[in-house]
């Protein structure tokens, strides 16, 4: 039986979102789906760690959601909010179960994910706090999922020049390197170039990489016809983040998008943008 709220609880959902840009941006529109069906108040929590290192508000506009808030995380949610790991020696564990009537960790919405587990009964009329790195309340992030990420100005005005200084005719690049193994093994930089000259000759391409040496690599494969920021990519700085979410945006802008296998980053642009998203993958002989 689903339980119902009482006037001694205010059904709240708190909520952290994990991962990288990309996949917070998912999973926090997953938690509001969830609490606007649910009926509670979603309190996002958002926590700088090595997977995002910036706050919000260095991004993105504030969300404009009636029964959701966003904040920063402070001392005291470092205790009782964070996602329980090694590194905090579990502490917010203990906390959390004292705090809360259910909670429910990455590995536990993942599950749900894919055995499509009743995330509205489990949640309504709780105080219930959840972690997330992926779009939990379906199978795929369905149309609008991102619609509700508004850069800011600074970011948007970049992002606009862009855009306008490409033209009409420009194909998104989203290759991915650093750590994502298995990103590299699928999607080799040798499928993006045989991809790519399939592509007309009038046709721009705008490249977004972590990596250095593939932004030159793929400049000298097409010389003049490729747009891509001229500073590092360095995901760990401010600065880098910041590129990260306008190349992201930029991405969007464009009339296709050849993506990364096993990025949310490629998906998430194509996403924002409602346009299509072709992952690009090695030939299998």
């Amino acid at each position: 039986m689903t339980n119902q709220p009482t006037a001694k609880t205010t059904p709240t959902l708190t909520f952290v979102p994990a991962g990288g840009m990309g996949n917070r941006m998912k999973a926090l529109s997953a938690a509001i789906t969830l609490a606007r069906q649910c009926h509670s108040r979603a309190e996002i929590i958002w926590f700088r760690d090595g997977g995002l290192g910036c706050r919000f508000d260095q991004l993105f506009l504030p969300l404009d959601e009636p029964d959701a808030t966003l904040r920063e995380a402070t001392l005291t949610d470092l205790l009782l909010h964070d996602r329980p790991r090694r590194r905090n020696l579990y502490v917010p564990l203990c906390a959390q179960r004292l705090l809360y009537e259910g909670r429910m960790d990455e590995q536990a919405c993942t599950q749900g994910m894919r055995t499509h587990f009743d995330f509205v009964e489990w949640a309504t009329g709780k105080r219930a706090w959840m972690s997330s790195h992926v779009y939990f309340m379906a199978d795929e992030p369905p149309t609008g999922t991102y619609d509700r990420f508004r850069l800011i100005p600074q970011l948007q005005q970049r992002v606009d020049r862009t855009v306008a200084e490409a033209g009409d005719d420009v194909v998104g690049v989203h290759i991915r390197r650093t750590d994502n193994e298995r990103s590299i093994a699928e999607s080799p930089t040798e499928a993006f170039i045989a991809r790519m000259r399939q592509e007309s000759g009038g046709t721009r391409f705008f490249l977004a990489t972590d990596n250095e040496e593939e932004k030159q690599r793929i400049a000298a494969a097409f010389p003049h016809r490729v747009i891509t920021s001229p500073r590092p990519a360095d995901r760990r700085t401010l600065q880098g983040m910041e590129d990260a979410a306008v190349e992201m945006f930029t991405l969007s802008r464009t009339r296709l998008i050849l993506g990364s296998a096993y990025s949310t980053f490629s998906s998430a642009a194509a996403g924002i943008g409602h346009i299509p998203l072709e992952i690009v993958k090695k030939t299998v002989i």
